[in-house]
């Protein structure tokens, strides 16, 4: 399984209904990445985290913040400006808990991460949809399949074709019906050296859950 599918398993198991934490700040101090505070007297200062929370989420968090500075532009760059000032361990620390707040906005809002990169979280949802078949089982082709999960997002409007594995997958514009599997097949015209998948068929749309899955064989990367 892929590591990124594992980490986000981990994530909303641990967080269940994000109705449970009405501000970022309760998620934050639940996972123990919050940290500790020292009051004396009129003197306060903030100590380590506090590591009371899920050790499991914490350490998915990490994980995830330091794929997050090696490949995102965004957390790179706040990466750097925070260990040229507190050192790598406790900018990681802070990476981690920023990610998580927008976990939060994310969960609680409905809406994409304004950071997101369209064509990497494409591709994430392309090789999710290969996964044990996740598309197949839904009767949907792979294109289809991520059209659907961008357009819940309001992301990739601009997208008709992606790159997977040194071939295109095709996407379907925003307005047609999804490109089911099986049955007689509308056959779609491929360029020169592109290898041709599953034919699919024009039927009408499906309705798709408002709330993302969350089994293992059918649960995405929303961060």
């Amino acid at each position: 399984m892929y590591p990124w599918i594992v980490n986000a398993l981990i994530l909303l198991s641990a967080i269940g209904d994000i109705a449970r934490f009405p501000s970022p700040k309760q998620l934050v101090g639940y996972s123990g990445l919050g940290a500790s505070v020292h009051a004396s007297g009129k003197t306060q200062r903030t100590g380590k985290v506090t590591k009371q929370g899920r050790r499991e989420l914490r350490t998915a968090l990490v994980e995830a913040a330091w794929v997050a500075v090696e490949r995102h532009p965004h957390w790179k760059e706040a990466f750097a400006r925070l260990s040229a000032r507190s050192g790598k361990g406790k900018a990681m620390v802070a990476i981690a808990r920023r990610r998580l707040v927008v976990v939060w906005h994310t969960l609680s809002e409905r809406r994409a991460d304004r950071h997101g990169q369209t064509l990497p979280m494409a591709q994430k949802l392309t090789r999710w949809a290969t996964y044990r078949q996740v598309a197949t089982r839904q009767g949907l082709s792979r294109g289809a399949f991520v059209r659907r999960q961008l357009e819940q997002l309001g992301l990739g409007q601009e997208l008709d074709q992606l790159p997977f594995k040194g071939k295109r997958v095709r996407l379907p514009s925003p307005e047609a019906p999804p490109a089911m599997v099986g049955g007689e097949a509308e056959r779609v015209p491929l360029r020169a050296g592109e290898c041709r998948g599953t034919p699919v068929n024009r039927r009408p749309s499906v309705a798709f859950p408002s709330t993302a899955p969350t089994t293992r064989s059918s649960l995405p990367d929303t961060f």
